[in-house]
């Protein structure tokens, strides 16, 4: 027969305190912070949400990583459960939890932990004595636990299990890892008063106000400041917990813009996040903590500010998306990726609100395909429109568009205020002459550093043009890409002294190109003269495929003697320069087959996505896995 042992006092005590009683959530404000993080786990990972409340308005560190808080809660669960579908559910109620006990915390104009220290601004003068005032507020809070024991029925109150449990030795130790109430340097002794005439008693009287003012400080630096819901500072719920160091640009008006804009008002409480729109249909299919988060900062805008320095949207729900962003203090993001198929209206309803990102460091968007939009009347239109409103982003450093309608021939009116680009990519869209013409002139491009050309047709320019935007971009530029542009012989031939003067280039491609064996020899002779080049990708040679159109599979044996004509010039180019040939990209899922010459002299197979946006499971790209598998090196 087996006997099963008592729970200890001490677990005894952490029952009671999560049990979200009255007295046990007055108990919270002293604990020490090791033990107070390990109750606030366990009454998560049990779904003690009314424990939550009372703990999250004591909670004892500056911030609170409570992204990953809900991903403990995964990790934590068994694979059986994970299956019913749960614990988004139970996500969801503690987040609600959690707010609830914020909002509570936010309506507090005294702190409980004050209460016992009233009584010393109320104290006359000529009575006032240090010694005396702690023994009656002991006495006090004696008599105050001693009816809430009788109360509550309890043989022993918890928090004085607590106490004793704790030797002051544990207490100096977990103060070195964090900040808590043990910590705290004891307080000056306020000087006994004599009497009230004369200026000696007003001093005295300043130094006890001191001394209370002091104390509302180390409280308020005790107080909760930060809600980050990113996905940081995982290790602060697995391990012992620690400083958390939040960086974020505060005022990011005065760093990126040198403007010096209207001062806000410092929030209560700052949430920092990077939000991901997700879905594509409604509204409800949003990610559900992220909409209640949203929806609770929105309702506060005055108290609590929500900062997000990355925005990616793969949802089409464009307006829905906009609302949730009423939440977001715009001006400090400093990225948006959309990365979904808009339609003209949806991109009429998001571009103004990129006028008010006055911090947006980057911007990403594709797409809206030129093959879907028939109507020229309408396209004009809404070009202009877009056009406008892209022209507003002033602080911009990269720029990337991918398969949109609008570029044609109003490149000028999006650069007309801009500041100089570091990275600009254009991509699938179509473009005037005027447009690169506008590139060679306007002083956007005077620091560019990486520019990207892709999926365009050399037939409709001017080779003189691209050679006069190279020259320009030669004493800056470290990333060149045309890729994917009808580049032939003559083409390469003709852009190659361009090219040489780019003397800060370090990276190079210009494959999806149908170029011969000749030339890609030429190329890499020329291209290895460049002393900053460290990374080159190359098409395969014409050669290489069974016809001479390119982008088809690779015939077996001729690629097979390609590449042993290709091994012998790479062996004479510098170590230093990485060399890829791509035999094949897939415009379906953006997958690129690259083939790289190792040390040991053999060819090694890489996949690798080169491009956002991709679909997975490409049929295209599994038939040709198979052909590529055949090959033996």
């Amino acid at each position: 027969m087996s006997t099963q042992s008592p729970p200890t006092l001490y677990e005894l005590a952490k029952q009671s305190l999560l049990s979200g009683e009255t007295a046990a959530s007055a108990a919270v404000y002293d604990l020490p912070t090791q033990l107070f993080h390990e109750l606030f786990v366990e009454a998560f990972l049990e779904d003690r949400n009314e424990a939550l409340k009372a703990m999250v308005q004591a909670w004892p560190f500056p911030c609170l990583p409570l992204r990953t808080l809900m991903d403990l809660r995964i990790s934590k669960t068994p694979l059986w459960v994970l299956e019913q579908g749960r614990v988004e559910e139970r996500n969801l109620e503690t987040l609600e939890a959690l707010l609830d006990g914020l909002d509570r915390q936010l309506s507090q104009k005294v702190h409980p932990r004050t209460l016992m220290d009233l009584r010393i601004p109320k104290t006359p003068l000529w009575v006032f004595e240090q010694r005396r005032l702690e023994e009656r507020n002991l006495e006090r809070f004696e008599a105050l636990l001693d009816g809430l024991d009788r109360q509550l029925s309890q043989k022993v109150h918890p928090r004085g299990f607590l106490m004793k449990l704790l030797h002051v030795g544990d207490a100096v130790s977990m103060c070195e890892i964090c900040p808590c109430p043990f910590s705290e340097e004891p307080e000056v002794e306020a000087h006994h008063v004599g009497g009230v005439e004369g200026g000696k008693g007003r001093q005295e009287g300043q130094g006890v106000r001191d001394v209370q003012r002091g104390k509302e400080e180390k409280l308020s630096r005790r107080r909760l400041r930060v809600l980050d819901w990113r996905d940081v500072h995982r290790d602060f719920w697995t391990s012992r917990p620690g400083t958390v160091r939040v960086a974020h640009s505060g005022d990011a008006s005065s760093e990126e813009t040198g403007e010096r804009g209207p001062r806000k008002k410092k929030p209560s409480l700052t949430v920092l996040a990077q939000l991901h729109f997700e879905s594509c249909s409604t509204y409800a299919n949003h990610d559900a903590l992220q909409v209640c988060l949203l929806k609770w900062v929105r309702k506060r805008r005055a108290a609590v500010h929500l900062l997000s320095e990355k925005v990616t949207i793969t949802s089409c729900a464009v307006f829905h998306v906009v609302k949730l962003l009423r939440a977001v203090q715009l001006d400090s993001i400093r990225e948006v990726h959309v990365l979904s198929d808009w339609t003209r209206e949806s991109m009429r309803a998001f571009v103004p609100q990129l006028k008010k990102m006055k911090n947006l460091h980057t911007f990403r968007f594709g797409s809206m395909d030129p093959d879907k939009y028939y109507s020229p009347s309408k396209n004009k239109w809404h070009s202009r429109i877009y056009a406008y409103h892209l022209g507003q982003m002033q602080s911009l450093r990269e720029l990337h568009i991918d398969k949109v309608f609008f570029l044609e021939g109003k490149l000028h009116k999006i650069f007309r205020n801009q500041k100089p680009l570091e990275a600009l990519s254009l991509s699938a869209s179509p473009l005037k002459e005027s447009d690169l013409k506008h590139l060679i002139q306007c002083p956007t491009t005077n620091q560019l550093k990486s520019l990207t050309l892709r999926k365009f047709s050399m037939e409709s320019f001017n080779l003189d043009t691209l050679r006069a935007l190279l020259d320009k971009l030669s004493g800056t530029l470290e990333t060149l890409v045309l890729e994917h542009c009808g580049f032939t012989d003559s083409h390469i031939l003709a852009i190659l002294p361009a090219l040489h003067r780019c003397s800060q280039l370090k990276t190079f491609s210009c494959f999806g190109n149908p170029i011969s064996l000749r030339t890609v020899r030429v190329l890499l002779w020329e291209s290895a003269r460049l002393s900053q080049l460290t990374h080159g990708l190359y098409p395969a040679p014409l050669e290489s495929y069974d016809s001479k159109i390119s982008h088809t599979v690779v015939d077996t044996d001729s690629f097979v003697m390609v590449c042993a004509r290709l091994a012998r010039v790479l062996k004479k180019l510098r170590p230093s320069l990485r060399v890829q040939i791509c035999t094949y990209f897939c415009n379906c899922c953006m997958k690129c087959q690259l083939y790289g010459l190792d040390p040991s002299g053999k060819w090694e197979v890489t996949e690798e996505y080169r491009y956002p946006g991709g679909q997975l499971g490409c049929y295209v790209c599994e038939v040709c896995r198979r052909t590529y598998d055949m090959f033996s090196w």
